[in-house]
C-alpha cells in the first residue's frame, strides 16, 4: 500500500488508556514527546483529547480552561512545537455548544498545536466534530478535513468501510 507518505518512517507510542481515563495519560503523552523529540521526529500526529470525563474521582477541565496554557498536555504540546515539531491534533468529538462555550480538549487548544476538526463529503462541519474558539478567543479548530464516512481499508481484514472521526 502506497500513500502519500511514501517513505516516511514512523515511531510509533501508545499513550491512551482505554480501560480508564486519568490525567496521568497526559503524562504519558509529553514522555512520548519527549521521547520521539529524542529521536528526530519533525511531526507528531494524535487523535486524542482530554476535557471531562475523567475517572477515579480526577476533575477534568471546564471550558474556560480550554485557554492554552492551562491543560498539562496542552503545555506540553506548546513546548514541543517550539522544538520544531509540527503538532497535528484532533479538534475532538464533543460536537456543538452554543457560544461562549466550546468543546475543544487539550492539546487542541495550543496556540502551536494545527488543531484538526471533521467535515462532511460536503464540506459542512460533521456533527460530531468539537468547536472552538478557545476561551481567550482564537479561532480553532485552524483546518478541516473529510471526517465523516471516510471510504477506509479495513485495519483488521482486507476490505473497505466507511468510517468517521477526526
Amino acid at each position: 500500500l502506497i500513500g502519500p507518505a511514501y517513505g516516511a518512517t514512523y515511531i510509533l507510542a501508545k499513550t491512551e488508556n482505554t480501560t480508564w481515563e486519568r490525567h496521568i495519560e497526559e503524562d504519558a503523552w509529553v514522555a512520548a514527546a519527549e521521547w520521539v523529540d529524542s529521536l528526530g521526529a519533525d511531526i507528531i500526529s494524535s487523535s486524542l483529547v482530554y476535557s471531562d470525563g475523567f475517572t477515579h474521582g480526577e476533575v477534568g477541565y471546564t471550558w474556560p480552561q480550554m485557554d492554552g496554557a492551562t491543560a498539562f498536555i496542552t503545555i506540553g504540546a506548546d513546548i514541543a512545537a517550539s522544538r520544531g515539531i509540527l503538532i497535528v491534533n484532533a479538534a475532538g468529538n464533543a460536537g456543538f455548544i452554543a457560544a461562549p462555550a466550546n468543546t475543544l480538549g487539550g492539546p487542541a487548544d495550543g496556540d502551536m498545536v494545527l488543531t484538526v476538526g471533521a467535515t462532511d463529503n460536503g464540506g459542512t462541519r460533521a456533527g460530531f466534530s468539537s468547536v472552538g474558539n478557545t476561551s481567550d478567543g482564537r479561532i480553532k479548530p485552524d483546518v478541516m478535513a473529510m471526517g465523516q464516512s471516510v471510504y477506509t481499508i479495513n485495519s483488521s481484514d482486507i476490505y473497505y468501510v466507511t468510517t468517521s472521526g477526526t
